[in-house]
């Protein structure tokens, strides 16, 4: 895997390839449409927003995703870029394959903003349980604590572990 800091060093990295399907995953807000944008822009490649094709509002992004219609919008004989949360998640389900992986993360000033998140060595239970009773304090009335998407791409990570298994990871910073 290898280190990234701007997009126009990725483009760079992945202009000599012969690759067709590039995916971009990362946690939600941590740059992925922007930097997919990007990217498709400067490479002439399709963009598909795997957002796009989800029913909103469900609670839940997996099983409100319509990955046949992904499947679709992916052209085998064009360059495209494709970007979402839970990407391998997507990818299997839509039958795809891609021939380079980029994973975003957001950093801040210490670090990661999510790695302590999305990286741990519990038991995604004991992960999860843990996050909720944080999260606890800050609700008054004895609520109980839901994680809700945020819970499944924590899972998402725990299964798959993203950051650790692509090509390349893309720090997108602010500063």
């Amino acid at each position: 895997m290898q280190i990234i800091n701007s997009p126009s060093q990725l483009q760079r990295l992945l202009s000599p390839g012969g690759q067709r399907l590039i995916a971009i995953d990362g946690a939600h807000g941590s740059g992925k449409s922007t930097l997919a944008r990007t990217l498709a822009q400067a490479m002439n490649a399709k963009l598909v927003e795997a957002d796009r094709f989800l029913t909103q509002q469900q609670g839940s992004y997996m099983p409100n995703l319509d990955c046949e219609s992904i499947a679709r919008a992916v052209d085998p004989e064009q360059l495209c870029i494709l970007d979402g949360i839970c990407m391998r998640q997507i990818l299997s389900s839509s039958r795809l394959t891609a021939d380079v992986h980029v994973y975003v993360k957001r950093m801040a000033r210490w670090g990661w903003a999510d790695e302590d998140d999305l990286m741990f060595d519990r038991p995604v239970e004991d992960h999860l349980e843990r996050l909720k009773k944080n999260a606890a304090p800050f609700f008054d009335d004895g609520h109980i604590v839901q994680l809700g998407l945020w819970e499944e791409v924590i899972r998402y990570h725990a299964n798959f572990r993203p950051y650790e298994i692509c090509h390349f990871v893309f720090l997108r910073s602010d500063a």
